[in-house]
């Protein structure tokens, strides 16, 4: 360990032995390393301190950092944030010595021919150089600087080399510095440009711009098509109106095609929700509405609607749907259809309906449903339905709407003429002639104890009752 840090001591000692400048410069000198003193740094409107070199005169100086490395050679304006910079001349030494090369640095006004002050120039060993300036100059005047060789990394951060001039640096594309920006600490400064606010319309009609670092994107506005996106936008127009109308958005309306849009003019009978696919739709006047008017239903369909009186009622006027003037009224079914409850029943009209009786002695087979000509009322056979409905020893007889009693032959009902249902009974005519008393003056008794019938006398008929 000793032996490596002694040899290399003794390797600093030759090195200083054998070092060939003059004393002051490369061992003390300052590094100037101000980026606003770069040639293609033009700032025109920002004068004086701290660009003006008068205060480096008798001193030694030296280029470095992101401003460059040597002072420039070119008569010109305005370089490097000085309004009249140097315009250096000298041949640059290539070899230590301890004499130092002289040249001459002349004012960029009237050819760079006036105001001439003499620099003196050493190369350091590892190859940079030197300066001091023997003479102050005017004020505005400075050393404008350059890159003698400039890389990617040379100007700092997004910065790059230019060519023309040479050496200089400037912002990267989509890069600006800043107004009354000064670079200082190693940067230019260099912020992203907003293309889309800095130029109107840069990406053509009927876009959107966005910014983005370094560049900008341009796309099409809603209801257009980018007719060649295989170009950037906004060097020709490239984006084209969409015919929205040829994707049928209404439905039931008529479409008009709009820039960026459509408009929907919808049919009758449909209301245009913007919202909805497709954009009319239809009306539903039924609901929540007395369109019909009373006593009716409605019924909505696609763009219009239907009204109906409701069954047992009929419009006013029967040449126009019923509405809220043509109301609808009750119809007497009982006039209007007189079989509509078919034979053997009375027809009872009611408010919008009506109902069926059947006459007696009749009735329903389908007792749920209204009586009518296919659900007439039919005949009731008593008769046959209750046993012994005349009584014993009787003959029942069914007959339409109702029926009748009967004694069988050589039987007389026992009230005579008329039937009584549960008195009358039938009753032989020997059970007659027995419950005869004869009167006290006794007539000619036959021969079997019968009495004969008088000459002129009827013998009593079977009496036929109806119920």
């Amino acid at each position: 360990m000793f032996y490596w840090a002694l040899l290399l001591h003794l390797s600093l000692l030759v090195i200083l032995s054998h070092a060939e400048y003059l004393n002051g410069s490369c061992n003390g000198y300052t590094n100037l390393t101000d980026p606003w003193r770069n040639r293609a740094f033009r700032r025109p409107d920002i004068r004086g301190d701290p660009s003006d070199d008068r205060l480096l005169v008798d001193k030694w100086w030296r280029f470095t950092g992101i401003g460059g490395d040597r002072a420039s050679e070119i008569c010109e304006n305005n370089a490097g944030t000085f309004g009249y910079p140097w315009n250096v001349k000298v041949t640059y030494p290539v070899n230590e010595s301890l004499t130092p090369t002289m040249g001459s640095a002349g004012r960029s006004h009237y050819g760079c021919h006036s105001n001439i002050i003499s620099v003196e120039w050493v190369i350091c060993p590892g190859g940079f150089h030197v300066f001091r300036p023997l003479g102050a100059g005017p004020t505005r005047t400075g050393f404008a600087t350059y890159h003698s060789e400039c890389g990617p990394d040379s100007c700092g951060p997004l910065a790059e080399c230019t060519s023309t001039p040479v050496g200089g640096c400037v912002c990267v594309s989509g890069y600006e510095i800043p107004p009354e920006h000064i670079p200082v600490n190693g940067s230019y400064g260099c912020v992203d440009i907003d293309e889309c606010v800095r130029t109107a319309d840069i990406c053509g009609p009927d876009t959107i711009c966005t910014n983005v670092n370094g560049t900008y994107n341009c796309t099409c506005l809603p209801g257009f098509n980018d007719t060649n996106p295989a170009e950037k936008l906004g060097t020709t127009p490239s984006c084209e109106d969409i015919d929205e109308c040829l994707e049928y958005p209404c439905g039931e309306g008529d479409c008009k095609n709009i820039p960026a849009s459509s408009e929907c003019n919808c049919h009758v009978g449909y209301r245009l929700v913007p919202t909805e696919a497709p954009q009319c739709q239809d009306i539903d006047e039924c609901f929540n509405s007395t369109v019909c008017g009373p006593r009716t239903n409605c019924t909505n369909v696609p763009g219009k609607h239907i009204c109906q009186c409701e069954p047992g009622y009929i419009a006013t006027d029967l040449s126009t749907a019923p509405d809220e003037d043509n109301t609808c009224e009750d119809v007497d079914e009982c006039v209007e259809d007189v079989p509509i409850c078919g034979p053997e029943a009375v027809c009872n009209n009611t408010i919008g309906a009506h109902f069926c009786t059947c006459n007696h002695g009749y009735r329903l087979d389908l007792s749920d449903m209204i009586a009518s000509s296919e659900n007439p009322c039919n005949d009731i056979d008593e008769c046959s339905e209750t046993v012994d409905l005349c009584g014993t020893k009787t003959v029942c007889t069914n007959t339409p709407g109702t029926f009748d009693c009967s004694c069988p032959d050589g039987h007389y009902p026992s009230t005579g003429v008329f039937w009584e249902p549960g008195v009358t009974f039938c009753q032989s005519l020997q059970d007659i002639i027995d419950a005869i008393e004869p009167p006290e003056a006794r007539s000619p008794v036959l021969g079997d104890g019968i009495q004969k019938p008088r000459a002129g006398s009827k013998v009593l008929q079977p009496i036929m009752m109806q119920s």
